[in-house]
């Protein structure tokens, strides 16, 4: 089958983030999106120990379920207090950045502050009790995909950066960075949402780094095969950013990236479902509505003819890219409409190619 098509919500991480706008949520349903990929800031939610504001994170939920959206459970940063203050796990603040309204990227790097290269562990029972409390909390509601964590392995990545932007590793390795983010976030996050699953009764998928281009590395990704805990029995898809490398060039070259994923993942054992959820991309800026359908219908054909290998894709800044603007009725430009036709024809062919084998069959 195609794969499933999300859109993205999320907002900029100096400023509190912002429901899913019902009417984006049912034009996007209209053009034939599947999901969306909804990102749950735990720096905003996590008040304090045992204490959460669900507020954004619901309205979204209703908003989505509403136009019959599946929503992708995407968990990004973590409060503070759950690391003893040290931002870096939690929110980039002013020990490593000051903020500037002006950019649109709300914030810039301030060089001149000391980087961490040697950043202390968060509280791994706290981490550990806000997937557990996530999980218990969004299960009910009726969601089940779950992708932690958001780009660990970008400065913007908010674990184990800043030290990242200037070539400050972490003890000078990746895949010793990469084995703190598994060993104290990734791991502690997992054990609690499925504890939570596993009470519940209800079964859940969990996709995971959700990596941008930049890697840390096949080995250093994947959970330990061997780990007590078991974890990596429930990694059921790898999850991945397929931006273009040099930052342009979508969507051949986003196409190029999503085969490298494939090819390089390719073999590695103990996951329930090996196909790719690709869970961000988007089109290239300055690119006309009429570019922009061009574009997103030969990146979805793309991903049509890969569905051996991908589950679903996720798209992001719909509003920039399929709506002419209007932050409000979120009316249609040539690009949703021309993406709509093609999401319509491939799923008309599918139907049409299913009664044809059952009609072989009677």
């Amino acid at each position: 089958m195609p794969p499933l098509l999300f859109s993205c919500h999320a907002t900029l991480i100096n400023v509190p983030p912002q429901p899913k706008p019902p009417k984006m949520a049912q034009r996007e349903a209209e053009c034939g999106f599947d999901g969306c990929r909804l990102t749950i800031y735990g720096k905003t939610v996590c008040l304090a120990p045992g204490q959460y504001d669900w507020t954004h994170v619901d309205e979204s939920v209703v908003a989505l379920q509403a136009n019959g959206q599946q929503v992708l459970a995407d968990p990004f940063t973590l409060p503070a207090w759950m690391s003893g203050g040290n931002p870096v796990y939690g929110y980039l603040v002013a020990d490593t950045c000051r903020w500037d309204h002006s950019k649109p990227e709300g914030f810039t790097f301030d060089d001149s502050k000391p980087y961490l290269t040697d950043p202390p562990a968060p509280d791994q029972n706290a981490v550990s009790a806000f997937g557990y409390d996530l999980g218990m909390h969004l299960i009910p509601k009726g969601v089940v995909l779950y992708s932690p964590w958001n780009e660990p392995d970008t400065s913007e990545g908010i674990f184990y950066a800043p030290m990242w932007r200037t070539n400050h590793v972490y003890n000078g390795s990746w895949s010793e960075a990469a084995r703190r983010l598994r060993s104290e976030i990734s791991v502690p996050f997992a054990t609690g949402l499925l504890k939570a699953s596993r009470e519940l009764g209800v079964e859940i998928k969990l996709l995971g780094p959700e990596n941008a281009t930049q890697e840390f590395g096949r080995t250093a990704l994947d959970f330990d095969a061997n780990a007590a805990d078991g974890i990596r029995a429930y990694r059921d898809g790898i999850a991945n950013h397929i931006y273009p490398p040099n930052g342009s060039g979508f969507p051949q070259a986003s196409l190029e990236e999503a085969d490298r994923r494939i090819a390089r993942y390719a073999g590695v054992p103990g996951y329930t479902d090996p196909r790719h959820w690709f869970t961000e991309v988007s089109p290239d800026a300055g690119r006309s509505p009429e570019q922009l359908a061009d574009d997103l219908v030969t990146f979805y054909r793309g991903m049509v003819t890969r569905q051996k290998d991908v589950a679903a894709v996720a798209l992001y800044d719909n509003l920039r890219t399929l709506f002419s603007g209007d932050d409000k009725n979120y009316e249609p430009n040539a690009a949703w409409y021309a993406l709509r036709d093609e999401i319509a024809r491939t799923k008309g062919r599918r139907r049409a190619a299913g009664k044809g084998a059952a009609a072989g069959t009677a």
